[in-house]
């Protein structure tokens, strides 16, 4: 996942949904796909076609989660795309929090203990993120994880607190760690 370092088209329903707010292109990752900020307001993510099924399954994982966790609300979705509002605050990799690297960790840090604390795991309906190998050793005590728990997926509010956690698409249920303290 990287920050953009040139300008890429805008998709006809990416423009579309922003009107005549401002669209820019604020992150690739690996599989091809865009996020877009609509004025920092709104965020649409583009998935090309081969990978669109993955924003169906972000989406499910987004609507149960935002019940236990403070995650982006999704305002809409369609073929290859999701539309959500944005968190208060800005990504851990934002050069004010990279300026700032012990309390962008205390954040990170924060937002996957509320969601580690608050997520029932007996309610959560995934099962284990794709990344855990098949052979992981058995786990003494379930959590409900991200599942991709990296700094850009972590929001940082103004008063250096989690506001919340984006890009659940593998949120699911793993092994946690019980000896840290709260």
């Amino acid at each position: 996942m990287t920050r953009p370092a040139e300008t890429l088209s805008v998709p006809k329903h990416v423009a579309d949904l922003a009107g005549d707010r401002e669209v820019t292109a604020v992150w690739l990752n690996d599989l091809g796909g865009v996020t877009f900020s609509l004025a920092g307001e709104e965020f649409v993510k583009v998935y090309p076609e081969q990978h669109a099924a993955l924003l169906v399954a972000e989406a499910e994982r987004m609507t149960w989660a935002i019940q236990y966790h403070s995650v982006p609300t999704i305002l809409s979705t369609g073929p290859g795309w999701l539309h959500t509002a944005a968190l208060p605050g800005r990504s851990a990799v934002d050069p004010e929090w990279v300026r700032r690297p012990r309390t962008a960790t205390r954040a990170i840090a924060q937002g996957l203990r509320l969601l580690h604390d608050a997520a029932p795991v007996e309610a959560c309906p995934f099962g284990t993120p794709s990344w855990i190998p098949a052979d992981a050793p058995p786990a003494d005590r379930l959590v409900v994880c991200h599942g991709d728990p990296c700094a850009p997926n972590t929001v940082v509010a103004e008063d250096a607190q989690c506001s919340g956690n984006v890009d659940l698409g593998d949120l699911g249920t793993q092994a946690g760690i019980t000896d840290i303290p709260a």
